[in-house]
């Protein structure tokens, strides 16, 4: 199948990174002149480039192919915006963000906050406009994994009757999981990196360094107007006047009300 643009497609509108372990595609080799991609560890093209032309293979998993070009397309809408792989709470009106790799326990500690009635602006995609130094709420449906979680989502859960999909992960609206007031833009004060799990909650203020900085890994579809030097250093000023922590979660209850205290 194949969409079609009155512009070029930009590959950028789709892309995490290629050399990003999160990132679910991979670049193959293809026909001169296009942009091939396949899912990791497949042989096949599952999206193809070339100038207004994206094709498509209709098989096994081309929705989530084109679900993540279509969404970071949407995203290129907000050109003055930083976005980031990573959960958003606020915490009576202090924006924060929550960073880590893949299964670190980031929605998880977002909704046992959410749980104790802070805000919940997004559990998967940040977006952080640096004009303002604020955070916007970027609100889909909750994936929730197999694993521990907070005690009112399992309660909530549990009375609703709600199953995992196939890949056996929960999805559901925010809203109708924890309901709460509508989320709003709110001040960026903090930033959490979560760096692997121990028996009781630990959270350490940090000094930000290049590690935190790489660790940050913005979107491909961030700041997409500006030059290199206005990303590089929009994100180095990111950190300034911002306190930032890094976090070993346990118990998603006991982790939510420790990192509290600090947020």
């Amino acid at each position: 199948m194949r969409l079609e643009s009155e512009r070029a497609w930009d590959a950028a509108d789709l892309l995490l990174g290629l050399h990003s372990p999160e990132f679910p595609f991979e670049e193959i080799p293809g026909d001169p002149g296009w942009l091939c991609l396949a899912f990791r560890g497949q042989a096949e093209r599952a999206l193809a480039f070339r100038g207004p032309d994206c094709v498509f293979r209709l098989e096994d998993r081309w929705r989530t192919a084109i679900a993540l070009f279509l969404f970071h397309r949407l995203l290129r809408m907000r050109p003055e915006a930083l976005f980031f792989h990573a959960a958003t709470v606020a915490v009576d009106g202090r924006g924060a963000l929550l960073v880590g790799p893949k299964g670190s326990g980031k929605s998880t500690t977002a909704l046992a906050l959410a749980a104790r009635g802070h805000m919940l602006l997004g559990d998967e995609t940040a977006c952080y406009l640096p004009e303002r130094r604020t955070v916007l709420p970027m609100r889909r449906p909750v994936g929730i994994k197999p694993g521990p979680r907070a005690r009112e989502v399992d309660e909530v859960i549990a009375r609703r009757g709600l199953r995992p999909q196939e890949d056996g992960i929960l999805r559901v609206d925010a809203t109708a999981l924890l309901p709460s007031r509508a989320p709003s833009a709110v001040p960026l004060r903090s930033v959490v990196f979560l760096r692997g799990f121990a028996a009781a909650p630990e959270v350490v203020p940090i000094q930000p360094g290049r590690e935190e900085l790489a660790a940050l890994q913005p979107l491909a579809c961030s700041l997409v107007d500006a030059s290199p030097a206005r990303r590089v250093f929009e994100m180095v000023r990111l950190f300034e006047g911002l306190r930032v922590f890094r976090l070993r979660p346990a118990d998603p209850d006991e982790t939510a009300a420790a990192l509290e205290g600090f947020l």
